[in-house]
């Protein structure tokens, strides 16, 4: 029975982790922009490599192609326009490399420039951004990981216990800044006896949620996700398992 349950779990793990792969790929992409943005923030606009007399030719072609036919979609025009490099003459073809290497000759110019131009303070601006980026996305990684194998929640803590209790009972007309001002001043007020329900529930929440991470981290560990596991667990584990 118990190797039927981790069987099962491994299953679950497998279809969760496809998930959460598809969702990290989406936001990995989303992130490259947003890197590529904070690049453009910190240097000049790089010059862009001209086009190869290849796509020279397609970009010409396209608009010849589109006249003839404007519903062409952009696989068609390429296809049509490489049959036709395919059998272009070598010396129509050289008329579009020597339009490729005069642009590719302005080209090494502009970007020596541009070179020249980014300072020795812009470069450790971009590498510090691009390591606290780094790290962020590593930390989400892991936070996301985490939610999808099913880590448990930490409680509350007292106060918030008492946040959430007081919310059901807020007045819709008064803000929520001053809703809160209120909430938090009552809190402070309070005597420890008066408080002690909330402070002894956390307790009793905590002790329950200390055994649940613990159950789960040992899971992970075997499951080979140690990477979603506490550094102070996996030393834990480690010490038990050369001891035995």
């Amino acid at each position: 029975m118990a190797i039927y349950r981790r069987f099962t779990f491994c299953m679950q793990s497998t279809n969760l982790l496809r998930i959460r792969n598809c969702s990290l790929n989406l936001y990995q992409s989303a992130s490259k922009n947003t890197l590529k943005s904070i690049k453009e923030s910190i240097f000049p606009l790089k010059p862009k490599r001209p086009l190869s007399p290849f796509l020279l030719f397609i970009k010409e072609a396209r608009i010849k192609f589109l006249k003839q036919d404007p519903s062409l979609k952009q696989t068609e025009i390429v296809k049509k326009a490489s049959k036709e490099w395919a059998e272009l003459d070598p010396s129509e073809k050289e008329s579009f490399q020597q339009i490729y290497d005069k642009n590719y000759e302005l080209y090494a110019q502009q970007l020596k420039q541009y070179n020249n131009s980014i300072t020795d303070e812009q470069k450790q601006l971009w590498e510090e951004k691009k390591q606290q980026f780094s790290k962020k996305l590593k930390d989400l990684n892991i936070k996301q990981k985490s939610d999808t194998f099913g880590k448990p929640k930490k409680p509350p803590s007292a106060f918030l216990s008492y946040l959430i209790e007081m919310k059901t009972e807020k007045d819709p007309t008064v803000p929520f800044t001053d809703w809160l001002k209120s909430v938090t001043k009552n809190w402070n007020q309070m005597s420890e006896a008066e408080k002690k329900p909330y402070t002894d529930k956390v307790t009793e929440l905590m002790v329950q949620y200390r055994k649940d991470l613990n159950e789960w981290e040992m899971k992970m560990i075997n499951l080979g996700h140690t990477d979603i596991v506490r550094q102070i667990t996996l030393t834990k584990q480690k010490r038990v398992t050369s001891e035995q």
